[in-house]
């Protein structure tokens, strides 16, 4: 007996199972070639439908900023770091040995020149200057013994020899010289502010003995005050005395101040080939502190009839330079338009804007016309966009004529 007689339901079983399979091959394909057709027979799907629609004028449109390119002068400026120093500075020394009895002054105090801001106790160079007067007395009783009769000779300079030579054996020239001295000690026990400003750095306290030639304190002069830069020797041709400067300093962050270029030093340094340069400003209020770090841009040269662009305009594609140039279109929203790309060659610039020149294969747009500088990065050639936001002209670096 056969495998087949014994289990006869086994075989149509496996005959049923290769039916079902086809019957469910068969429904799928059915289904992927119907579905999602419209009623002209055209395949569908949520893609496609995006994609024809993108393709009718559903692109959107890429929100960019807008400015303005100019015409006018463009100033050249040299950007450099330094810090803010006083225009004057003084010590206040001890010139004599002794005890501070009196300290008039505290740390910031404004002061005078030639006020006093300390005294020293007196006694010891008062009892001095009573000795050196004793002395002088005593030496000019032995000067008139000895110049007594003198007056009997008639020959003017034989007296006046005579009375030089007494002066000398009677110890009176010397006695002159202590007393001198003795007062002047005594005058130094008051201790007087060399140049008007602030005080700072105050060493000492009332009570405590100093030594000769000891600092005491410091006085600053901070109106006006200096910032000193170091300027690359190759930018130096665009600066001269009396040139214009900001100032920006981040312990005062929401000010930009003006001063003018005091002075350049004529000496290159040999090891970092930069040059100083002095900016003085003023500081009436004294908010600005000797030792403040600070950004100093300098103004340069002037270029006359220039065509520029903010620098934010400029963009790199495969080693070229371009702008993209706003275009309006008419049968879009307001304010919108294409982003038009134009190669350009770029000139000089500043902190600020960025010289265009008119060269073979890069005429630049004329002055007036409004590009792109904010969302340019990410735009292709004839892109809709939207206006985001317009500026208008920013700042004084361009006169427009």
């Amino acid at each position: 007996m056969t495998a087949s007689t014994r289990h006869p339901g086994r075989g149509w079983m496996r005959v049923s199972l290769v039916l079902l399979g086809l019957v469910s091959i068969g429904a799928a394909w059915w289904r992927l070639n119907t579905d999602g057709g419209d009623e002209e027979g055209e395949p569908g799907s949520a893609s496609a439908a995006a994609m024809r629609e993108a393709g009718s004028g559903g692109e959107l449109a890429v929100p960019v900023i807008l400015d303005t390119v100019r015409f006018g002068t463009l100033t050249l400026r040299v950007s450099a770091t330094g810090q803010t120093e006083a225009s004057d500075r003084a010590t206040v020394a001890a010139r004599v040995a002794g005890r501070i009895v009196a300290l008039r002054v505290m740390e910031s105090d404004p002061v005078a020149r030639g006020q006093v801001v300390a005294r020293m106790d007196p006694g010891e160079h008062v009892l001095a200057v009573r000795r050196a007067e004793a002395d002088v007395a005593e030496a000019e009783a032995r000067f008139r013994e000895m110049t007594l009769f003198d007056d009997r000779i008639q020959d003017p300079a034989v007296r006046q020899e005579r009375a030089r030579a007494a002066r000398a054996r009677s110890g009176l020239d010397r006695a002159d010289v202590a007393l001198s001295r003795a007062r002047l000690d005594l005058a130094h026990t008051a201790l007087t502010a060399p140049i008007a400003g602030r005080v700072a750095n105050v060493l000492v306290d009332e009570g405590e003995y100093v030594s000769a030639g000891e600092d005491l304190l410091s006085v600053v002069d901070v109106d006006p005050i200096l910032v000193e830069v170091q300027v690359v020797e190759g930018e130096l041709r665009w600066l001269d005395e009396g040139g214009t400067a900001g100032i920006t300093l981040p312990a005062l962050p929401d000010e930009v101040f003006h001063g003018r270029i005091r002075s350049i030093n004529p000496v290159v340094d040999p090891e970092t080939r930069t040059v100083r340069v002095t900016v003085v400003l003023s500081n009436p209020d004294g908010r600005i502190l000797p030792g403040m770090f600070a950004r100093v841009s300098l103004e340069g040269l002037s270029l006359v009839d220039r065509v520029m662009v903010p620098e934010e305009a400029i963009v790199e594609r495969d080693d070229r330079t371009l702008v993209f140039v706003f275009e309006p279109i008419s049968d879009g929203a307001r304010g919108e338009g294409l982003a038009k790309w134009v190669y350009v060659t770029t000139g000089r610039s500043n902190d600020r804007y960025v010289e265009l020149l008119d060269t073979e294969g890069a005429d630049p747009p004329a002055p007036g016309s409004l590009v792109i500088t904010g969302g340019n990065y990410t735009l292709i050639h004839d892109a809709r966009v939207r206006i985001a936001t317009e500026d208008g002209a920013r700042g004084p670096d361009v006169e427009t004529p």
